[in-house]
């Protein structure tokens, strides 16, 4: 069963740091588990605040025992739409580019709608009115290497279920590249 968690954060000492290094989440949010979840994502809707999507048992008290950021936590089933819903994502729209096989950062308006629609038709829904919001170059460092760079595009809007099963999937499973770093939850509200 999917559980959706709610982590609040403090503003103590280090908390804007550490959020401001979506690796560094990533590596705390997975402390939080005995049994590592099949798919765990996460998404960072504001400065104070973390949602993490899971299916096994989360102990957040744990995870951030040595790191006081946590001011509350609320945990809930994960009820996935299926008909109609409001949508939210933030996601990392890249392509592969033919020469060096490298992911490339999308940032023509029209490459993001086309990107997400295919993305949509994929993963059994329609967007039924879509609309980008924010978008933001997001860095994070792992250890003393090179920076690692996103490109952040932040959708919204509402969407409608064609196919159920390929939506649970879609939704259980992320959408579009850089999952770890907090990119591809799809959180929906159903209408």
């Amino acid at each position: 069963m999917l559980m959706l968690s709610r982590l609040s954060l403090s503003d103590g000492r280090g908390v804007a740091e550490w959020v401001a290094n979506r690796y560094r989440i990533h590596q705390r949010l997975c402390m939080a588990f005995d049994e590592q979840p099949r798919r765990l994502l996460w998404a960072l809707p504001g400065e104070r605040t973390v949602i993490v999507q899971h299916d096994t048992p989360a102990d957040w008290v744990r995870a951030f025992s040595d790191f006081p950021a946590l001011s509350g936590v609320t945990t809930v089933p994960h009820v996935v739409p299926t008909r109609q819903a409001r949508f939210w994502l933030d996601a990392c729209p890249a392509r592969c580019a033919a020469a060096t096989h490298r992911r490339q950062a999308l940032r023509d308006p029209v490459d993001l709608m086309g990107w997400f629609k295919r993305k949509a038709e994929a993963a059994g829904f329609l967007p039924t009115a879509l609309s980008i919001g924010a978008r933001r170059f997001e860095v994070s460092h792992k250890g003393r290497g090179a920076p690692q760079v996103h490109y952040s595009v932040y959708y919204h809007g509402s969407l409608y279920v064609r196919d159920g099963e390929r939506f649970a999937t879609a939704v259980a499973g992320g959408i579009g590249p850089a999952k770890g770093y907090g990119f591809g939850l799809l959180l929906t509200m159903p209408t």
